[in-house]
């Protein structure tokens, strides 16, 4: 019997043991909760596919076009209407709103605006912002910090990249000119050539190559249908003399006898 009961004493929890059991059960306790109040949803994503548009409204009335492979975040508060470009073109129609800010991020500066129609593209290098009604102020980002600032009013277009952040007025037909993908067409005003391919491409799903890295440099004008390749073929040819190629794999091969 004596051995009887000292098994069953030993296998009894100490009173130690219980209060670091409900200590341990406690702090998961908190733990959980600790989660559900600081975890945030997800912000809503939207993305476009090659050739592709597509028209959001956000519920604050805000509307943003979407033209092909753009994709974007949208992140609320009762402060800040929040929207990150991360790739692609949009164009935003933003709604007054006395109650919050509206910000539109790139990875390469952001946008302060409330009322305002803008037009964001993301680049290779940079951003460039066409400012078609209202203001908005400018940040540039940089490695852990922020750059300088602006303000810019309509009919200017601004250009971010971790360099430089400039501004340039530009007239009303070239603003104009800027959202003619709306309508099935792209119009090039003296963009680098890289630019235009990349916009190409976005509306085919081709891809292009150029012989000599400093054909990418040249600037470009001339008006083509959104998805007419060929046309866009024949424009550098007859502008710039640059001959195209078709490769086993698909791509377009750029390349010219002139010397740059």
């Amino acid at each position: 019997m004596l051995e009887g009961s000292a098994a069953i004493d030993h296998a009894r929890p100490s009173r130690r043991s219980l209060i670091a059991g409900a200590g341990i059960g406690a702090a998961a306790a908190l733990g959980a909760g600790a989660y559900l109040i600081w975890a945030k949803p997800p912000s809503p994503a939207y993305q476009t596919g090659t050739g592709e548009q597509r028209d959001i409204t956000l519920g604050d009335g805000t509307t943003i076009a979407m033209n092909a492979q753009t994709q974007f975040s949208v992140r609320s508060s009762a402060r800040l209407q929040e929207v990150s470009l991360s790739a692609g073109e949009a164009l935003f129609t933003i709604a007054a709103n006395t109650a919050r800010r509206f910000i539109i991020r790139t990875r390469f500066g952001e946008l302060d605006a409330d009322n305002s129609k803008v037009l964001v593209k993301v680049l290779a290098q940079g951003a460039r912002i066409t400012l078609i009604s209202g203001t908005v102020r400018a940040t540039q980002r940089q490695f852990l910090s922020t750059g300088m600032e602006i303000q810019a009013g309509p009919e200017t277009e601004l250009v971010i990249s971790p360099q430089t952040l400039s501004l340039a007025a530009i007239s009303a037909p070239v603003v104009e000119r800027r959202t003619l993908w709306r309508e099935g067409m792209l119009a090039f005003d003296g963009e680098p050539l890289e630019e235009a391919t990349n916009d190409v491409a976005r509306q085919n799903g081709v891809s292009f190559r150029f012989a000599d890295p400093a054909l990418a440099g040249l600037r470009v004008g001339g008006l083509v249908r959104a998805n007419d390749v060929e046309a866009f073929l024949v424009l550098l040819r007859d502008n710039l003399a640059i001959q195209s190629e078709r490769q086993e794999d698909g791509a377009i091969l750029l390349s010219s006898t002139a010397t740059f």
